[in-house]
């Protein structure tokens, strides 16, 4: 948690980008066709830009819960909210520790943890925790760093289509630096493989599992339906 704590003011700088919104935004991929989401659970939320995104993506309607175990990153999640976001009176930020949630069984239609379960120690505790609060039928997205992903071919990938880079030059180099430093810190923290990913989302008690590789081979898509 301290560091966490300690990093909130440079995630929330370097995550402060369209890419990394847009990239938020390929959950829709994963939602099934013609089911409803009303309730959204945001996992490890940092400093609010994934629920944002999320809003985004879902409509203000929709009621997103993210939460963090950071208070800095709480409270950052806050001010943003506050300075930029003050419509999205749908969205709140609570303290939470996610192998043991304060909520009923079935509050969800939707939980979604953006580079999260890598850093959780009991990732098995968690996912059977998401479980239990997620309805019948509801979604598990997750987008974790994956073991086999290479950034000199991302970099490759990425140099194909440089207009779409050029057009946003600042946050095309945030997000480069943030892909970078996400490569430096999974490699201390783990990264996933499709195998584990699959296997850990079964024993937690989800079905229809998927691994699908994104971002160019250096994130994996985990998802699956509780």
């Amino acid at each position: 948690m301290r560091v966490f704590d300690l990093g909130a003011w440079g995630y929330d700088t370097m995550t402060r980008q369209v890419w990394w919104s847009n990239q938020v935004g390929t959950v829709e991929t994963f939602l099934p066709v013609g089911r409803p989401v009303r309730w959204v659970l945001d996992l490890g939320c940092g400093p609010g830009g994934s629920a944002f995104a999320l809003a985004d993506l879902l409509g203000a309607d929709v009621e997103i819960t993210g939460i963090d175990i950071s208070e800095r990153m709480l409270e950052r999640a806050r001010i943003r909210q506050a300075a930029l976001h003050p419509e999205l009176t749908s969205v709140r930020f609570l303290h939470a520790d996610a192998t043991q949630l304060d909520f009923p069984d079935d509050s969800f239609d939707l939980a979604v943890g953006h580079s999260f379960l890598y850093l959780v120690p009991d990732r098995l505790g968690v996912l059977r925790e998401v479980r239990r609060v997620l309805a019948p039928g509801g979604t598990l997205v997750c987008m974790e760093p994956r073991a086999a992903g290479s950034l000199l071919k991302a970099s490759a990938h990425a140099l194909r289509r440089p207009r779409r880079w050029l057009g946003h030059p600042v946050q095309s180099g945030m997000f480069a630096m943030s892909m970078a430093l996400w490569r430096v810190s999974s490699g201390i923290a783990g990264r996933m493989t499709p195998e584990l990913g699959t296997r850990l989302l079964q024993e937690g008690g989800f079905h229809d599992v998927r691994a699908v590789p994104t971002l160019a081979g250096l994130g994996l898509h985990l998802a699956g339906t509780a």
